[in-house]
């Protein structure tokens, strides 16, 4: 089954960029990976590129919808959800293994 994820947003940092005020500068996330029984997440930071003043969004109007598309296009999360991914495998291999006494050990 693929991998599905998810993202739970912490805390939003603005900062003023010229004449730009509460630009979205950072989003702290936990970007959440589910496969069949196991799941794993892993706090991300995502820093955004300066604020283009023609499609600028005010941190007052910002959408949930916006802030995902913004997480999602992160360079960051693409590698968070590659190393959860990684974890999931190895967490399924393990779900699927049985611990067994060492036979010495008696």
């Amino acid at each position: 089954m693929p991998v599905s994820y998810s993202y739970a947003i912490n805390a939003v940092r603005v900062v003023t960029q010229g004449d730009l005020v509460d630009v979205v500068r950072d989003i702290d996330v936990n970007v959440w990976g589910k496969d069949d029984n196991v799941e794993f997440h892993l706090p991300v930071t995502v820093r955004l590129p300066d604020a283009d003043p023609q499609t600028f969004t005010s941190f007052a109007f910002l959408t949930l919808e916006q802030a995902t598309a913004w997480i999602d296009a992160s360079a960051s999360t693409v590698h968070a959800k590659s190393h959860i991914a990684a974890v999931l495998a190895r967490m399924a291999e393990e779900a699927a293994m049985q611990t067994k006494p060492i036979p010495w050990a008696q």
